[in-house]
């Protein structure tokens, strides 16, 4: 989708998904700072609020991401399980620290940025840091 903000990393992680006082397991297939695509055996509506679950690789800790469904589709079974499940596109609401480093360290190891001190092989002619706005 061309509208996003962040794009999108391929990832395959295990979640869960609590919606309505009930728990299901999904697959995050891809991730960005405000949102992922998930595989899972529901349908919610759109602008349904989801609490999404998992354990971020570089924690112990449960992360628990409060997020809002922002599209639907139909997909094959993501799981041997599932005859068909639902991949659901959904907006992270207020992520935490935690999540967008995490977030950010995909991101450098999916796509790491070339270095700088060979900027005009990239095309770079000048580097200047944007001054803070008052």
């Amino acid at each position: 989708m061309e509208n996003r903000i962040f794009g999108r990393i391929p990832i395959k992680v295990q979640v869960t998904i609590s919606a309505d006082y009930t728990a299901y397991k999904g697959v995050v297939t891809d991730i960005s700072e405000s949102g992922m695509f998930i595989n899972a055996p529901l349908s919610p509506n759109l602008e349904t609020p989801l609490e999404i679950a998992f354990i971020l690789p570089t924690m112990e800790n449960i992360v628990k991401i409060p997020v809002k469904v922002r599209r639907k589709t139909k997909t094959n079974g993501f799981y041997e399980s599932y005859k068909e499940s639902v991949g659901i596109g959904v907006e992270v609401i207020d992520p935490s620290p935690n999540y967008i480093n995490f977030v950010k360290d995909l991101k450098a190891y999916y796509y790491p940025i070339p270095d700088l001190e060979n900027k005009e092989e990239i095309g770079v002619k000048s580097f200047q840091p944007v001054e803070k706005l008052s």
